[in-house]
């Protein structure tokens, strides 16, 4: 450092003395001659950080926008965040009164009074609580070509939210998201990763190197409004148009996902030097390194040959797209099969050894995925979700990547939170909290306000575990929509989760869990047409591998319902009570045949608009072709034996 100081400060001088021979101030002469000696450590910077399989121009675009995005971090989106965070209420209240004022000249917001709306309480007292049925007659309109419905700022696409829990919602995205992406988030995280947390790199767009993004959105679904608007998922708004991918940008329009897996993984397989995996789920991660374990004869053999296997679906134009970017590479297809022989326990890490990072939601029905990620896949590289968001709006951050926490802190910047206390959200008319009121340990549905959307129920259930500085600091636990409500309980997909796990432990027979999902009995009823019976309980489908030595299927799932009641009674007081008092009978265990999710996933993404990159199986079955599917799987379908005596 005092080497590096002295030199500077000796260029400086020198080049003052020459410039004041020629006439030149010495106030110029400084300044250009700090200017040179900031570019030419700009340049060293550059080539040290430069990802060399990039075009001089991609590099040299993205070195300039992540070092501009560092100066906002800097200056502006760090010291904005504390003292937002510190000050919860005001700043709070400016998010309302921001929002309340690009409303007010919308139809929407003359139809309901914002104007009216002086501060928190008003809003919350005068305006009602939303679903989204509520906005839908508005987007019709706007879809249509009416201006000024819900905002007066243009509409440049419509993301299409995945529809887990009921039909896709299209929700209305202006500039104002970009806006609070380039100005707030984009600089805050290149800042926090910059000094906060040293040895991660950028995560997702951010990344400066190749990166391998399992997010399947491909442009050619994409819908348009009679306006010439795109409509369609989320994440179709953040592909970037740069060749920033470990697989050419052709292989993202490949519209059969497994096709696109296999493509995906041949040339990310090839990029020896990948340093980060982003996926929207760690499902979606856990499946495809599942499929590279089953397919890695046929994948050495392309990267070897430089050729494509024939049975993919493909068209002839883009297969021709994708040959021109996959070159014979025998020397890495002999180090992948080397590797692939030793076995598939932490092959992520033995095939990618300078990976240094998996990005996927790993919170609520996907903490079981991460899991099984760390138990076969990928032992120690940090599995972790770097932000909480919606096709609504942006919502959390985590700020502890080192600890792989699924918590994150409520995104201060955009969005004006409420929060329902868990125990009202099935009333009609439930009572709110503000950000500065939440208590610790306290669960709650969120609800968010935007410059489109107001005091907007989209469902998510979280529990406030801690604060940062005075800002609420969240865990992601489900949906509404996938609560099981029989009787008032509101049991939650983590006490099941919790629960069968717990269950699990106990018998050794059930030698691993896959996934699960579970339905009421009598929606099982009416799908079966079956006569209604007195009892009430819960129907859980289970896939595990089980060994069935000297035990039948039936008997093991006798077993096993009574076990998974008892931990569900521990893990649930509500459920409990019901139990005890008799409103709820003995659940009834189902158990599947391995392979059984991977089919209902594919089922799913043919029978739904839902993009793969946003797809989440339900974990509270409420349509009835997805129950009998799974009906069909487990043989209760067309096998009145196999129902038991409660159906």
């Amino acid at each position: 450092m005092f080497q590096s100081g002295s030199l500077t400060i000796g260029v400086l001088s020198s080049l003052i003395v020459i410039g004041t021979q020629f006439g030149i101030s010495k106030l110029i002469c400084g300044l250009l001659g700090l200017v040179c000696i900031l570019i030419v450590i700009g340049v060293l910077d550059f080539l040290r950080t430069r990802d060399w399989s990039f075009t001089l121009w991609v590099a040299a675009k993205r070195y300039v926008f992540s070092r501009a995005m560092l100066l906002i971090g800097i200056f502006y989106a760090e010291p904005h965040i504390q003292w937002a965070t510190r000050n919860p209420r005001e700043s709070q209240e400016r998010i309302l009164r921001s929002a309340i004022n690009s409303g007010v000249k919308t139809k929407y917001g003359k139809e309901h009074g914002l104007n009216r709306m002086k501060d928190r309480e008003d809003f919350r007292n005068l305006h009602p609580l939303t679903k989204y049925v509520h906005y839908e007659p508005y987007v019709e309109r706007m879809i249509s070509g009416e201006a000024d419905v819900l905002s007066t700022k243009a509409v440049n696409f419509y993301g299409l939210t995945s529809g887990t829990t009921g039909k896709p919602s299209r929700i209305p995205c202006t500039s104002d998201i970009l806006v609070q992406m380039m100005i707030y988030y984009m600089p805050f995280v290149i800042y926090s990763y910059a000094f906060k947390f040293k040895g991660f790199p950028f995560p997702g767009g951010l990344c400066p190197k190749r990166r391998l993004a399992l997010l399947f959105s491909p442009g050619k679904l994409l819908k348009t409004t009679p306006l010439g608007i795109k409509m369609g998922p989320g994440t179709a708004m953040y592909l970037e148009q740069d060749e920033v991918f470990s697989y050419p940008n052709c292989a993202k329009d490949i519209i059969d996902e497994r096709t696109a897996r296999y493509v995906y993984l041949v040339f990310g397989l090839k990029y020896r030097d990948l340093e980060e995996i982003e996926s929207m789920f760690s499902s979606i991660a856990f499946i495809v390194f599942h499929e590279m374990e089953l397919h890695w004869k046929e994948l050495v053999v392309d990267i070897r040959e430089g050729k494509l296997k024939s049975d993919l679906q493909l068209s002839v134009e883009e297969r021709a797209a994708l040959q021109q970017h996959l070159t014979p590479d025998p020397i890495r297809a002999a180090e992948l099969e080397r590797e692939f022989q030793k076995g598939f326990d932490n092959i992520v890490e033995r095939v990618w050894p300078k990976l240094k990072l998996l990005l996927g939601v790993t919170s609520g029905p996907f903490a079981h995925y991460k899991m099984l990620l760390r138990d076969k896949y990928i032992k120690n590289v940090p599995i972790f979700q770097h932000m909480y968001g919606c096709t609504e709006a942006m919502l959390g951050i985590s700020l502890w990547p080192e600890k792989e926490s699924t918590v994150h802190l409520l995104w201060p910047c955009n969005v004006f939170y409420e929060f329902i206390p868990f125990e009202q959200i099935t009333d009609e008319n439930p009572e709110t909290v503000f950000a500065d009121q939440v208590q610790i340990g306290h669960e709650y549905e969120l609800v968010i306000t935007t410059k489109i959307f107001y005091r907007y129920r989209f469902g998510d259930l979280i529990r406030v575990v801690d604060r940062y500085n005075k800002f609420p600091v969240i865990e992601i636990l489900t949906r509404t929509g996938q609560l099981i409500n029989m009787k008032g309980e509101k049991v939650s997909e983590t006490a099941i989760y919790t629960a069968i796990n717990n269950m699990a432990a106990v018998h050794n027979k059930v030698k691993k869990i896959v996934d699960y999902t579970s339905c009421e009995s009598m929606f099982m009823e009416y799908v079966l047409e079956t006569t209604a019976q007195d009892s009430a309980f819960y129907v859980i489908f289970i896939e595990a591998d089980l060994s069935l030595e000297n035990t039948s299927r039936s008997e093991m799932e006798t077993i096993c319902s009574k076990t998974l009641d008892e931990k569900l009674c521990e893990a649930h007081g509500r459920y409990k009570y019901q139990r005890e008092k008799g409103g709820l009978d003995c659940l009834k265990v189902i158990f599947l045949p391995i392979g059984t999710f991977f089919e209902f996933r594919t089922f799913m993404l043919q029978n739904s608009t839902t993009a793969s990159a946003q797809l989440k199986l339900p974990k509270v079955l409420k349509k009835p072709e997805l129950l009998r599917f799974m009906l069909s799987k487990s043989g209760l379908l067309n096998s009145p034996e196999r129902r038991g005596s409660k159906v």
